[in-house]
């Protein structure tokens, strides 16, 4: 299996060669495309973003500008005579206290409806005493608080001061980071007597402008002039020194609030961002089927391309092996028709080539043949007028007629027609004339049986390639006796015609067996001419071989192809 895959791969060079060049060129161009596709899409994107982010920024002044005003209020509101004579008394007095909390109460039920009421932790401290108007638990001494009034009027107490604190001054916000607000209460004639504390955790300060911005691709911060961190989205932040970030791959926006002179500093993280905004998955399947499109199509061109040279490249395979009919059709481009062209011309000078030298080969054969031919008729031809004239001496008319009869169906059979085949029928009449004019020279005590398949009378043998064998066999075998026998079989074999030549004289030894092709004179005309003739006729298809044993006999063995016989 291996083996095949490897051999489809070697015969499809040029169209595999062809394909992978194209595949890395589109390659090339795609991730070419898509680079530039990611590059604008995400600057465009960020670009974008970065906008809508700057809008939202902007949109939150107004956000703290309500918060600061709602403060303020509060710290007007609470500015009452009844919490003046409650925080200027030295003693507690439960009317004067229950008095103040009312009406701390009445303006703290103007405020409950505002957004942001719920986020402030309100308290009210005097010298001595404290007030907690919204219920909450004060769980800071009288002093401490003063020392958290004294720290914001460090600044300008005119105004409302904010500042980060660790820890609120309530039971709800003591463990939490946030800012306080301090407010100076004055009466009519602005002596001080108390000051209001308004307390906004860091995590609910956060809030006013977290829910607008992504956690995961930003940083938000809001920072007062001191670049102190009040508020954040990452909440591990808060307390921390402001570091402003301009490193590549992040964009940073900021916006001034309208209040205490606080900024609002957004950081986004490029990366993130695009990492939630991943259009690369969808280019990837978009650019995926444009190249499984282009794939095909282009398999398509390239293989309707390349046929008519791989066509070309098997049909001279075929030539090589000498079928000089495989023609191209003249189809595809314009090069590859003229290349056909070209190469139907070339074959056609290439069968005239080849037939002129199968003419002439032919024809070298046919007087090759001639040759051999003629090449036993003049021994054969001479012995048998030599037998004549022995006859003509002794006076046997009768014998001279018969003889000169045999002589002239040889001469007839042989000569005036041309053909190099007969049929095994007309073999077995010449056989028949033959053997007479070899009884006429060695006498008749050598007996010779000639016998024939009868399916094979019909069938087409060489001619003058059994008569040698048998005169070999009348003039060599039977030197050393009177008598003998020589047996002709002529039988199917194998898909062959064999030809068998057996006689039981003398024999010699086995091993020195002569063999055709050293051309030894084991008859007088030799087997060489035998041998070649089967060989011009039939090349390798053909053989001749002999069998013998000293003092049994010698078989003379032919064989031939039947398919050639017709």
């Amino acid at each position: 299996m291996k083996q095949k895959v490897l051999q489809t791969l070697k015969n499809n060079q040029l169209l595999l060669l062809l394909m992978l060049n194209m595949i890395i060129s589109i390659l090339i161009a795609v991730g070419a495309t898509i680079w530039i596709i990611n590059q604008n899409v995400s600057s465009s994107f960020i670009s974008k973003y970065a906008q809508s982010n700057q809008i939202i920024l902007d949109s939150t002044k107004n956000t703290f500008y309500r918060l600061g005003n709602d403060v303020k209020k509060i710290a007007d509101y609470m500015n009452i005579p009844e919490v003046e004579t409650f925080l200027k008394h030295s003693t507690s007095d439960t009317v004067t206290e229950l008095n103040a909390t009312m009406e701390v109460s009445k303006v703290i039920d103007r405020f409950k409806q505002e957004p942001n009421y719920s986020i402030l932790h309100l308290g009210i401290i005097g010298a001595k005493k404290a007030i907690q108007p919204n219920g909450e638990i004060i769980i800071e001494s009288t002093d401490k608080l003063q020392s958290i009034i004294q720290k914001g009027k460090k600044s300008n107490a005119e105004h409302i001061y904010p500042f980060l604190s660790k820890h609120g001054f309530t039971k709800e916000t003591y463990n939490q980071s946030g800012i306080y607000y301090i407010y100076p209460l004055r009466n009519q004639y602005f002596q001080t007597y108390g000051h209001l504390l308004i307390f906004i955790t860091s995590n609910d300060l956060s809030k006013l402008f977290s829910t607008y911005f992504n956690k995961n691709v930003e940083n938000v911060q809001l920072i007062d002039q001191k670049k102190e961190i009040l508020a954040s989205n990452h909440a591990n932040e808060v307390g921390h020194s402001f570091t402003a970030n301009h490193a590549l791959g992040y964009t940073q926006q900021k916006v001034q609030l309208p209040v205490y002179a606080w900024e609002l500093v957004s950081t986004i993280n490029h990366y993130k961002l695009l990492g939630k905004f991943n259009i690369l998955p969808g280019i990837f399947v978009v650019c995926g089927f444009v190249l499984i499109f282009v794939f095909i199509i282009s398999y398509y061109l390239l293989r309707k391309l390349t046929k008519p040279i791989y066509r070309l490249i098997h049909k001279l395979t075929l030539v090589q092996k000498g079928q000089f009919d495989q023609k191209l059709e003249i189809e595809g481009s314009e090069e590859i028709k003229q290349l056909a062209s070209v190469y139907n011309d070339m074959l056609d000078e290439l069968q005239k080539y080849f037939d002129k030298i199968i003419e002439e080969e032919q024809a070298k054969r046919k007087y090759e043949l001639q040759a051999l031919h003629y090449q036993i008729q003049p021994h054969f031809i001479y012995n048998t007028l030599t037998a004549i004239k022995m006859l003509v001496y002794e006076g046997d008319n009768m014998k001279v007629i018969q003889a000169i009869e045999s002589f002239i169906q040889l001469l007839r059979s042989t000569l005036s027609n041309t053909d190099k085949f007969h049929s095994v029928a007309e073999e077995e009449k010449i056989l028949t004339h033959y053997i007479h004019i070899l009884q006429l020279r060695f006498g008749t005590n050598i007996r010779t049986t000639i016998i024939v398949h009868p399916t094979l009378r019909q069938e087409m043998i060489p001619k003058m390639i059994i008569q040698p064998l048998i005169e070999n066999a009348y003039s060599h075998a039977f030197s050393n006796q009177s008598t003998g026998n020589i047996n002709v079989f002529i039988q199917p074999m194998n898909q062959k015609i064999q030809i068998e030549v057996l006689d039981n004289g003398q024999g010699f030894n086995p091993e020195k067996v002569p063999t055709p092709s050293k051309n030894l004179n084991y008859t007088k005309i030799g087997l060489k001419n035998i041998e070649n003739k089967l060989k011009m006729l039939y090349g390798h298809d053909a053989s001749l071989s002999i069998h013998s044993n000293l003092g049994i006999g010698t078989s003379i063995l032919i064989q031939i192809p039947m398919k050639y016989s017709r």
